[in-house]
């Protein structure tokens, strides 16, 4: 459970990193030039010019949708990767919950800190009620201490 909480920490430091936000915005630009090379390869295909110019951009262009589709299969990837260590550390923490004994103050503190910390998230709100409703209370009475 503290390896999947690890990784989904680390993984949401790299998504909320100022390179993240940097290569984001260089995608941002690269889809609105692939827009003004799109309009500019109809443009020299309309006047029908079979011209090296129009060869390069098309080289370009492909070139340049290639790099974006696989830069936004990245990003996608990652944003996943985090969600689903995210979810797998409270599924890790939910069954050492359930299947312990005594009580397990440090496990209880990390689940409630995990949630405060991705509190805006539904699936993890749904996991949380969840393990609450099954995970016996005593384990959550040093809370209100």
């Amino acid at each position: 459970a503290d390896y999947a909480a690890g990784l989904s920490a680390a993984v949401r430091a790299r998504i909320e990193s100022s390179e993240w936000e940097r290569q984001k915005q260089t995608n941002e630009t690269r889809k609105k030039e692939i827009a003004s090379l799109e309009k500019w390869y109809t443009e020299l295909r309309e006047k029908g010019q079979r011209t090296e110019q129009l060869v390069d951009v098309y080289r370009h262009l492909t070139t340049l949708q290639r790099e974006v589709a696989i830069d936004d299969k990245e990003r996608l990837r990652v944003e996943e990767s985090a969600k689903a260590y995210l979810l797998e550390a409270f599924q890790q923490y939910w069954f050492a919950l359930s299947n312990s004994q005594g009580s397990d103050l440090k496990t209880v503190f990390k689940v409630i800190a995990l949630w405060f910390g991705n509190h805006g998230n539904e699936e993890v709100n749904q996991i949380v009620l969840d393990l609450i409703n099954q995970v016996p209370s005593f384990k959550f009475v040093p809370l209100t201490y």
